[in-house]
């Protein structure tokens, strides 16, 4: 595989994932790179215990998943286990799309209030009044990144479930 001529970074990548227990208040940032990020967990110090399990690499691969636009994160009784130890949590991500930055913040604790917004941090989402939905991110992802494929999709799928 080659990388089309005169391009400097991939068309689609996250460059930074965060977590809230609540607005302002940070739990985890994530900065992530171009190319492959390996997410692992160390060995147990105790030899008996199960290796690298636990430690959140699925969810952290469910929560970048749904602020990509997947409508949830986990099963429902994942979610309710995170609503309760975060009951104003919030999960976004700053990702680059054909060049441009987006930033996508949204929910973990039930409540529907996500912030989609071209041109911004998550500094700058998290200061946002209003809330907006995920359709103007999918639908860019959607036009800029995979158009055409509808045509190769299932009869069942629509052209606005192609990112899905």
């Amino acid at each position: 595989m080659r990388p089309e001529p005169g391009r400097t970074e991939p068309r689609l990548w996250v460059k930074r994932f965060c977590i809230w227990s609540e607005r302002g208040v940070l739990v985890r940032e994530i900065d992530l790179r171009k190319g492959l990020n390996i997410i692992w967990s160390p060995d147990s110090r105790d030899g008996n215990a199960p290796i690298g399990h636990g430690a959140g690499k699925t969810t952290f691969c469910r929560l970048l998943r749904y602020c990509l636009g997947e409508e949830t994160f986990g099963s429902r009784d994942h979610r309710s286990r995170i609503h309760a130890a975060f009951p104003k949590g919030q999960v976004g991500i700053e990702m680059m799309l054909d060049g441009q930055q987006w930033a996508v913040l949204r929910s973990i604790s039930g409540r529907a209030r996500d912030i989609v917004i071209q041109g911004a941090t998550l500094e700058q989402a998290q200061e946002a009044d209003a809330p907006t939905t995920m359709e103007p991110l999918v639908s860019a992802i959607q036009d800029q990144i995979l158009n055409g494929v509808a045509a190769l999709m299932p009869p069942n799928v629509a052209a606005s479930e192609v990112w899905q």
